[in-house]
């Protein structure tokens, strides 16, 4: 039975009793080196005590949706020196984001178990790349004996945040994570926004320009009036209506002109007090801070079932929503 490209690359954290067969597959399939340069082993005394972090990928029959498999394709681990290491991935699913997914997981852990230090030996063709999520050069070059390698060592662990971001597909990448910035918010929301290919919901108080009224989202949201025209890909629901009518802002205007394919409602007064802010892409991806927590902003750029939920209220809400009096005006 031939199989497609992958539905969904979850990245999960492992538990070494139980996935190490599992991790020393891997390594035993990848011929190459380790990070460090030393030879590949299946195993060593430091597995037991490090944190493992797999990448699963899930393929789906080309001839049968129903049935589906599952094979873990890359794997890392982050040691309790702090150092970053065993980082591979089998060469037919290279160039897909998984390194850097398997990187931003091990750094997010790293930080949050608040090692001291976070480093790696990178080889001399990867200083650029690691340079990129602000590791710095720390030392000499060292012969290991299988290549020259440089210790590299990161300076600021909030560096990695924007890439964490970044890096995840819609619809492919799977793990819900919570930001630990809010200024990382409209990052989000554009990288949501540019991958949306289908539909794009907005529930939002006062449609704040910072966030909605950049080159990044008016072009994601133009492209996506425009190829799906007469469909209504694009729908938006305000509880604070006075705020968004003299901004002025360029979204409002698209609406003007393309009232078929983005339509904006305000939220009756009485059910304000239901809305959280969320942004839903297409059918699996969502963005979603609480009222009751404003703090917190949860992100997921691959749970259809929370999708799902979520689509529910806000479907409700925009029944019973209609065009605020003082909007009226973009549909004349």
């Amino acid at each position: 039975m031939s199989l497609s490209k992958p539905a969904n690359i979850t990245l999960r954290y492992a538990d070494w009793s139980h996935d190490h067969h599992f991790i020393c597959a891997l390594r035993r399939r990848v011929l190459m080196t380790a990070q460090d340069g030393s030879t590949l082993l299946d195993s060593d005394m430091q597995d037991a005590h490090a944190l493992h972090v797999l990448a699963i990928a899930s393929m789906i029959a080309s001839t049968d949706d129903v049935n589906s498999t599952t094979q873990p394709v890359a794997t890392a681990r982050l040691l309790t020196s702090g150092q970053i290491e065993r980082m591979l991935v089998l060469p037919n699913w290279r160039g897909q984001g998984i390194g850097t997914g398997l990187l931003t997981a091990l750094l997010r852990a790293a930080q949050e178990r608040r090692y001291p230090t976070t480093w790696l030996l990178a080889p001399l063709s990867a200083i650029d790349f690691y340079s990129r999520w602000g590791f710095q050069l720390d030392g000499t070059i060292i012969d290991t004996g299988n290549g020259y390698y440089q210790r590299m060592v990161l300076m600021d662990q909030t560096a990695m945040l924007p890439m964490d971001i970044t890096w995840r597909s819609l619809g492919v990448t799977a793990g819900r994570m919570s930001l630990p910035k809010q200024s990382l918010l409209g990052l989000t929301i554009a990288t949501l926004a540019t991958q949306t290919r289908h539909t794009l919901e907005i529930l939002t108080p006062d449609f704040d320009p910072a966030l909605y009224d950049t080159d990044t989202v008016f072009d994601a949201v133009q492209q996506l009036a425009l190829t799906r025209r007469g469909r209504l890909p694009v729908r938006i629901l305000l509880f604070d209506k006075e705020t968004l009518v003299y901004r002025g802002q360029r979204i409002i205007e698209l609406a003007r002109r393309l009232s078929s394919d983005i339509q904006i409602r305000a939220v009756p007064d009485e059910l304000t007090e239901q809305c959280d802010r969320m942004v839903l892409a297409d059918s699996v991806g969502y963005c979603l801070t609480r009222s009751h927590n404003p703090r917190l902003t949860l992100v997921d750029f691959n749970s259809a079932a929370e999708v799902r939920r979520l689509r529910r209220h806000f479907d409700q809400l925009w029944e019973s929503s209609s065009v605020h009096q003082a909007l009226r005006r973009l549909y004349l």
